[in-house]
């Protein structure tokens, strides 16, 4: 699962179930990015 908000930047990946495997804070031009991607893909 992928999680991410555009207001802090902050971006999570976890299990299905809800553990965290990773997380981190994305500079702008990654949240940009990764935001035209979700587009795209959905």
């Amino acid at each position: 699962m992928h999680y991410v908000n555009p207001k802090t930047r902050l971006n999570v990946i976890s299990t299905p179930s809800g553990n965290v495997i990773s997380g981190w804070k994305l500079n702008s031009s990654q949240l940009k990015m990764l935001l035209i991607v979700e587009v795209y893909e959905n």
